[in-house]
């Protein structure tokens, strides 16, 4: 290890201004990954959040059934020394460094640990009803503009079905925010996101007391004209007087631990205008529909399968039972190659590969399909294990060593430290073997690249992405990959480029896309323009009403329906879109 290693943990409940703290942090030379997610229209400027470590935070969620709208509604458990490996990866390649997530909140112990001394922690902190407000009206405005097909187990949808539910997240996060800072003072520093628009000092902070090397003349991308801080007097009356003691009290305490603060973080309650003749319509709609009431799609499982007696879907268990009694193998390629991960998500494997694989040992097309499926499922190890049989029956392709490099990259990082060196060898070894064996593939190029990036070997990865571009030009997903990169490395100019000239003759949706992330982010008012452009052109002669009335039918309480119902009508009358 860097002797002189020294890492910043940023982190605070979701919509508390991370996202603009890590862009000030990035600005100042803090590096804060190789993979970072790309910007959205809720987040032109970019999330700085590298995916490495989202993934891994999501892992250890979906270990523990649950995810990032986690609320102590289930024991919290991660797997032991699960960051210790990408710590590893990330010391080596600078010495200091920055991480930022949200989710981070909910294994700050971990980070703690596995930092082992040289992490310090960024905080922010934002008053509970304007995070709520925030979540509300970014996943309302949403649903508005594209309208989707919605079901109970949208997470969006979740905050309207579940009222409390973003109150008793902001609950969990921040309680181990304040444990965490109580025990661990001299490494926390907590600013509110009020004091960061009034400029507090946070470089020249971190600089002094915790020993980093910023940059603190850059300029900060806290614009107080682009603050948006209010909340709805719905968020207020749609909670019980004894949630919003907890929540004050709580918020309390947050200011009592943080550094900087403003002179006034009380809350600021506004009253939304609301059209009473559009509000009744949508009313008057509900009240025409006939929904009946549908059963839940979950039965009972069958008493042979291996796993814990959950409940599976009508859906997974027909399929097992097709890939069962199946026998022709043609028919039960299809069955796997058609499988998504998301449909066999909590079935156990043992449930079907022993079966399968004693019933088709020797068909290496249908070994080859239930490898690719082991891969998609993320079973990395038995997928590797399968395309080698696969290979030892006769048959080859060259995306078989492709598939198998990145499994051997999925793994660098799940595994140990001892392992690292070894998975990422491997890996690299069968990128270039299937380079070697098709080096015609653009795909294989980008891929290969990817893991460079991920190595952060970007100059050997800009050559083999300029490779990718010349073999496929026309590709989109080539293009889209490439401009990331290009995004990445702060060539946002040609980045835009190659995208519209692409665009010009592809409608691809991807593609279109991308190029109004690259818009959002080289200038926001003008990006903001073309999406409402394109979001009225698509919300053109879509019957509004009908959608509303029917997602409605979703929503139990009446205040959460009131406000859904509200916030849908507003963010279509901001578009001046006719109703």
């Amino acid at each position: 290890m860097i002797i002189d290693n020294k890492v910043l943990v940023c982190t605070g409940f979701h919509r508390s201004a991370t996202s603009a703290t890590a862009n000030y942090l990035y600005d100042a030379g803090l590096p804060l990954g190789q993979n970072l997610m790309p910007g959205a229209v809720s987040n032109p400027k970019g999330h700085y959040e590298d995916l490495g470590a989202v993934k891994l935070h999501d892992e250890q969620l979906e270990q523990s059934a649950t995810n990032w709208q986690f609320n102590d509604e289930r024991q919290l458990q991660s797997r032991p020394g699960f960051l210790n490996t990408y710590v590893t990866m990330r010391n080596k390649q600078v010495a200091h460094w920055g991480v930022k997530d949200p989710r981070a909140c909910l294994f700050l112990n971990e980070w703690h640990k596995a930092l082992d001394g040289i992490g310090c922690f960024l905080f922010v902190a934002r008053h509970w009803s304007s995070c709520i407000e925030s979540l509300l009206h970014r996943h309302s405005k949403d649903f508005a503009h594209n309208i989707p097909n919605l079901n109970a187990d949208n997470a969006g949808m979740k905050f309207w079905l579940k009222p409390e539910l973003a109150a008793k997240m902001w609950l969990s996060y921040n309680q181990r925010i304040i444990n965490f800072v109580k025990a661990n003072k001299n490494v926390s520093l907590i600013v509110t996101q009020r004091a960061l628009f009034e400029g507090a000092p946070l470089i020249q902070t971190l600089n002094t007391q915790f020993g980093f090397n910023l940059d603190a003349t850059v300029s900060s991308p806290f614009d107080a004209d682009l603050l948006r801080d209010e909340a709805n007097e719905r968020i207020f009356t749609g909670l019980s007087s004894a949630l919003q003691c907890q929540l004050n009290a709580m918020w309390s305490e947050l200011l009592a631990l943080a550094t900087f603060k403003s002179d006034d973080e009380a809350p600021r309650i506004v009253k939304t205008q609301v059209n009473a003749d559009l509000f009744d319509k949508v009313e008057q709609n509900i009240l025409s529909l006939s929904l009946p009431y549908a059963l839940s799609d979950q039965v009972s499982q069958d008493s042979l399968l291996n796993q814990d007696p959950e409940l599976l879907t009508r859906e997974q268990l027909d399929w097992l039972a097709k890939l069962k009694t199946e026998t022709d193998s043609v028919t039960v390629q299809k069955i796997l190659d058609s499988a998504q991960a998301a449909t066999l998500k909590g079935i156990n494997i043992t449930d079907w590969l022993p079966e399968l694989q004693a019933k088709f040992d020797l068909d290496a097309n249908v070994l080859l399909a239930a490898a690719k499926l082991l891969a998609r499922t993320k079973h990395y190890s038995d997928a590797i294990n399968m395309f080698k049989t696969v290979v030892s029956l006769g048959v080859y392709y060259p995306y078989i060593d492709f598939m198998t490099a990145q499994c051997y990259e999925s793994l660098a990082l799940a595994g140990s430290k001892l392992e690292l060196n070894s998975y990422l060898q491997k890996a690299e070894y069968f990128y270039k073997k299937a380079l070697k064996a098709n080096p015609n593939n653009a795909g294989f190029y980008v891929g290969y690249a990817q893991f460079l990036v991920f190595m952060d070997r970007s100059t050997e990865a800009k050559l083999l992405f300029e490779a990718a571009f010349e073999k496929s030009p026309n590709q989109p997903q080539v293009i889209i990959a490439y401009s990331r990169f290009l995004e990445s490395i702060d060539d946002l100019n040609m980045a835009l480029t190659i995208v519209v000239n692409l665009s010009r003759e592809n409608d691809n949706p991807a593609l279109k896309a991308a190029l109004l992330r690259l818009k959002l982010k080289q200038d926001t008012k003008s990006g903001k323009l073309i999406y409402a452009d394109k979001v009225k052109s698509q919300l053109k002669d879509k019957d509004l009403f009908a959608w509303l009335s029917q997602t409605c039918f979703l929503i139990n309480a009446k205040s959460a329906e009131t406000d859904f119902i509200i916030r849908c009508l507003g963010h279509w009358d901001a578009l001046d879109i006719p109703k």
